[in-house]
């Protein structure tokens, strides 16, 4: 497998300004943006980082086998990254997203770095990444889809203008039979 050796690196980000205003008013609501934009260039094994925004990093963080890295923005605790504001609020989670820039799912150094424009969302506070992390943990931890409880519904168009629906209606599990609601219509 071939390794990234260097790529450049530029970045444009919109910013919720630190305003007071902007500051006080509930993170979903904040509509104040600033852009920001810096340029440089990395080597395999190596980090690229460039502080922007109140107590905000940007950081290329490179995979120990020298296949990569990974996009982070970081609130920044002793020269390390804290906390990856990027991580829960991009998905795809389960498979290659724009925040790897390596050769992991079967893509080569070539097709890792053609690519481009990568996108990608943050936070960018502590409050807004613990909000984020809440519903994450409760999104992956609810039931499994196999127990989660569902209603189903078919509708079915006759070509003498009737209508049939059919509803499997309560406590039925996903694959497992639910009482059928049957309701038929016609409509004049």
């Amino acid at each position: 497998m071939k390794s990234l050796t260097g790529v450049w690196v530029i970045i444009a980000a919109a910013l919720l300004l630190a305003s007071a205003e902007a500051q006080s008013r509930p993170a979903h609501k904040r509509i104040n943006y600033q852009k920001i934009e810096f340029r440089g260039a990395v080597k395999a094994g190596e980090d690229f980082r460039r502080l922007f925004g109140p107590g905000l990093v940007f950081w290329l963080t490179p995979h120990p086998d020298g296949s990569g890295w990974t996009i982070e923005v970081c609130e920044v605790v002793e020269s390390f990254c804290a906390t990856d504001f990027v991580r829960l609020v991009s998905p795809p989670y389960r498979s290659y997203n724009d925040r790897y820039l390596d050769t992991s799912y079967g893509f080569t150094a070539a097709e890792a770095v053609k690519r481009s424009p990568r996108e990608f969302r943050f936070v960018v506070s502590r409050d807004d990444y613990e909000r984020a992390q809440w519903l994450y943990d409760y999104l992956s931890q609810s039931r499994p889809p196999g127990e989660a409880p569902l209603s189903e519904a078919e509708l079915e168009h006759y070509h003498n203008d009737r209508e049939r629906l059919i509803a499997h209606a309560g406590k039925g599990r996903c694959g497992s039979p639910a009482a059928p609601l049957r309701m038929a219509r016609s409509s004049r």
